[in-house]
């Protein structure tokens, strides 16, 4: 008679499979994110460079037909650019909101709302005071532009202009890369209205150096969030550095070796230091105008504005006389409030 003898089962027992699925969901966890990250990374850079060439392409065919410059504003240029590329949609500095996020955030976590941002000198265009465009493409990206009002584009064919630029090899004078796209700042998001927008990620910036306001905004002036306290400059190379950068003039024989008692020269030292500068009279009007709702500002103080007035004299702004200016010593320690 045989004998029958039990087998041992090969098979995972069930604490074997849930220690497995464990593990995998682990493991996923881990690099799902990271692979998703990944996929949105190189969809943000295709819709990138497919919308720099587009816009591109279309300021090269402006070129050739002599329409890349000459616009006296961001808005000018937007109507004539919408011919040469499709625009959905176009938005006043007013409504911007529709064309773009409210909100998104620099690369270092930096909120910045968008209604701080209103003319092209909050693209680092500083000569352009011109309202800033809003531009919702067809393709989904939104956009933010400007134009840059002094544009000079590169000229391929005549070579007596100044502005001839070939390429390096010449022969067929085709269109060197970005040369047209020079005369424009956009901030534009290739996702529209989703997240995460962050510059760099999904926001990106062509020709832009957001000058972001801190302080309080007013028309494109942006006001210091409080006082910088009134001082000399620090040392006569310093007082050297700002007479060589044109920043301050030395009238009527006033010398550097003064600059420890030269407070107006002072202001303009710190608000250098800040990136920033000592606001004119007509600025100063305006800071007199709106003192009730700029934090800190001193109603009985007097101020410094950036204008010498010779004879070793600055113009000040005295709040406690209705904004009177007057030019005075420049070793008065009046107050400052830096503009930029």
């Amino acid at each position: 008679m045989r004998v029958l003898k039990n087998k041992k089962s090969s098979a995972f027992t069930l604490a074997e499979l849930l220690i497995a699925l464990a593990l995998i969901g682990v493991v996923a966890a881990l690099l799902i994110p990271q692979v998703m990250t990944y996929i949105s990374q190189m969809s943000w850079a295709k819709a990138k460079d497919n919308f720099e060439s587009k816009v591109e392409e279309a300021t090269k065919q402006m070129n050739i037909e002599g329409l890349l410059s000459g616009y006296s504003s961001n808005e000018a240029f937007a109507n004539a650019l919408k011919r040469y590329v499709k625009v959905a949609q176009q938005c006043s500095a007013s409504d911007m909101s529709t064309c773009f996020v409210s909100t998104f955030k620099t690369s270092d976590g930096t909120e910045v709302n968008i209604s701080s941002l209103s003319t092209g000198s909050d693209f680092g265009l500083s000569s352009n005071s011109s309202s800033l465009v809003g531009l919702q493409f067809a393709d989904g990206i939104n956009a933010i532009m400007a134009y840059n009002l002094s544009c000079e584009p590169p000229d391929w064919y005549n070579t007596s202009s100044a502005r001839y630029s070939p390429t390096a090899s010449g022969s067929d004078r085709s269109y060197t890369a970005g040369a047209t796209t020079s005369c424009l700042s956009i901030l534009y998001d290739v996702n529209g209205f989703q997240g995460p927008n962050v510059i760099d990620k999904d926001i990106r910036g062509w020709n832009v150096t957001l000058a972001i306001c801190t302080g309080t905004k007013i028309g494109s002036l942006c006001i210091d969030e409080s006082d910088t306290a009134s001082a000399a400059v620090p040392s006569q190379a310093a007082y050297e550095a700002l007479q060589s950068a044109g920043k301050i003039t030395d009238f009527y024989g006033y010398s550097s070796t003064l600059y420890a008692s030269d407070y107006w020269a002072g202001a303009i030292y710190a608000c250098d230091q800040k990136s920033q500068r000592v606001p004119t009279l007509s600025e100063l009007d305006i800071i007199y105008a709106n003192r009730g709702s700029i934090s800190g500002i001193n109603a009985l103080g007097i101020y410094w504005s950036s204008e010498e007035g010779g004879n070793q004299n600055g113009w000040f702004a005295d709040f406690s006389a209705g904004g009177a200016h007057t030019s005075y010593f420049r070793t008065w320690e009046a107050n400052v409030r830096c503009v930029k």
